[in-house]
C-alpha cells in the first residue's frame, strides 16, 4: 500500500521552478524535490527571509544526508527541520501546489 505523498513533496521539478514557486512566500516556506542530477537524492528549496536557498539531501546507503546529520527517511529529516533551524530558520509552511499536477509517487513511499 502506498503512503499519501506529503504536501511539501513537488517531485521532479526543475530548480528554477521550485525558485519561481518559492519567490514572494513567507520566509520558511519550502518544498522538497528530486535532485535533478544524483538519483535517489533530493533537494529542499526554501525561502530563507526573502531569498530562496537550496539544501542537497544526499542518499548514502540506506539513509539520507543533509550536512552532517543522517536520517532513515525524508519524513524525519523534514520533522527536525520543523523544529530546529536549517542555517537560521526552521522549516515551516510547505509551499502551495495550487495549479501543480500531482508529482509521480516516489518508490520511497511506497510500503
Amino acid at each position: 500500500m502506498a503512503k499519501e505523498i506529503p504536501a511539501w513533496y513537488f517531485g521532479k521539478v526543475t530548480k528554477d521552478v521550485a525558485h519561481e514557486r518559492l519567490a514572494g512566500t513567507m520566509s520558511g516556506t519550502f518544498l522538497v524535490r528530486d535532485n535533478e542530477t544524483s538519483r535517489g537524492s533530493y533537494v529542499i528549496s526554501m525561502n530563507d527571509n526573502g531569498m530562496v536557498v537550496d539544501y542537497d539531501i544526499r542518499k548514502t546507503g540506506r539513509t539520507l544526508k543533509i550536512r552532517d546529520r543522517d536520517f532513515a527517511d525524508l519524513d524525519a529529516l523534514i520533522g527536525y527541520y520543523q523544529k530546529y533551524p536549517l542555517d537560521t530558520i526552521t522549516l515551516d509552511t510547505p509551499c502551495s501546489k495550487e495549479g501543480m499536477p500531482s508529482p509521480p509517487i516516489s518508490p520511497s513511499w511506497h510500503k
